[in-house]
């Protein structure tokens, strides 16, 4: 999908989010994930409270999101103690998935983010939890990006 959108787009600029080559069970095809490794890269960070609000906006949109989220938490068992998942299910079971989120992103995904973004230099930081102040900004520094 995400190669077609490319192949029939009209533009010669776009935006990505840095991911890793795979995405869950998807895989990005090598012509676009080595194109993204070599891009010049802006680094946007918002903060916990901002991000939390956006993933569970995203994860609870359908009506079984207590299901999807316990059987994802239950996948992370190679990386998180069970006893955690343990806490992090009933947490889910109680209707407090904000602060679940906010937990996996601060001691599990944020270090590894921010071990990842130690390898690369940025033509542009940008912190702020404004989307439309993010793109103002982005938009400002276009010419200093895409030269």
């Amino acid at each position: 999908m995400i190669y077609e959108e490319l192949k029939n787009s009209k533009g010669n600029l776009f935006f990505v989010e840095g991911e890793s080559k795979r995405i869950g069970n998807a895989i990005i095809p090598d012509c676009i994930y080595n194109k993204m490794r070599v891009s010049k890269r802006i680094l946007v960070k918002a903060d916990i409270d901002y991000r939390a609000k956006v993933i569970m906006e995203e994860y609870t949109k359908r009506e079984n999101y207590k299901e999807e989220i316990s059987s994802a938490l239950n996948s992370l068992e190679k990386y998180i103690k069970r006893e955690n998942i343990d806490r992090y299910l009933k947490m889910v079971s109680e209707d407090n998935c904000i602060e679940v989120a906010k937990e996996l992103m601060l001691k599990y995904y944020d270090p590894m983010y921010e071990n990842g973004e130690k390898k690369y230099e940025y033509v542009l930081e940008l912190i702020d939890s404004d989307v439309n102040r993010i793109c103002d900004k982005i938009e400002e520094n276009i010419n200093r990006i895409t030269i």
